[in-house]
């Protein structure tokens, strides 16, 4: 399949380490997965979600400040 090709990303994502034991009533979170210490919260401003910490240390690395 030749038309494949790959993308990246380009906007960035407001992300925040998960603190064990916060309230997670408005977070996204995939059913039957339980929030860990290391995890990453996630925003787009409109919604929150919950990221893997293994997700996100090979996907994710930190933009310009």
């Amino acid at each position: 399949m030749s038309d494949w090709k790959a993308y990246r990303k380009v906007q960035t994502t407001q992300m925040r380490p998960y603190n064990p034991g916060e309230d997670l009533t408005s977070v996204s979170i995939d059913p039957g997965y339980t929030p860990k210490q290391g995890d990453m919260l996630a925003s787009d401003g409109k919604t929150s979600w919950i990221i893997n910490q293994n997700y996100f240390m090979e996907n994710y690395e930190l933009a310009g400040e």
